[in-house]
């Protein structure tokens, strides 16, 4: 089976954990939500809420880059950047005028599909 290949490379990575890793975890999960909510009633203070989606995906990227470090997963920065890129990329198509539909599949079906690739992979890592 091709998770027994991929074991069988080599020793399992020892990932590094800091002790006080859950009270970073909270707090970064605490910014993220701020931001979040700051960013929803902004964006629709200020009559844009077509960028929601852009914001939401903007912020959920850039706290995995933090995450990456805390708990020592690789993969986070990959999701982070890619998630930050498919933000930019759904902020040019609102700067474009496209649409808001257009925007929220610009930025919902890439962002469904790295967060939904991380969260396979960290469960088949364990």
């Amino acid at each position: 089976v091709a998770s027994r290949r991929l074991r069988a490379r080599g020793p399992a990575r020892v990932r590094r954990v800091h002790p006080h890793s859950m009270r970073w975890f909270h707090l970064v999960n605490l910014a993220q939500t701020v931001l979040i909510l700051a960013a929803v009633f902004g964006l629709l203070r200020f009559g844009s809420p077509g960028l929601i989606v852009v914001a939401v995906c903007l912020v959920v990227g850039l706290h995995f880059l933090p995450l990456a470090r805390i708990f020592d997963v690789p993969g986070y920065w990959w999701t982070g950047a890619l998630l930050i890129l498919v933000a930019a990329v759904g902020a040019t198509a609102y700067g474009l005028d496209t649409g808001n539909g257009t925007v929220r599949a610009v930025v919902g079906l890439p962002a469904a599909v790295a967060l939904w690739s991380t969260a396979l992979d960290v469960s088949r890592r364990g």
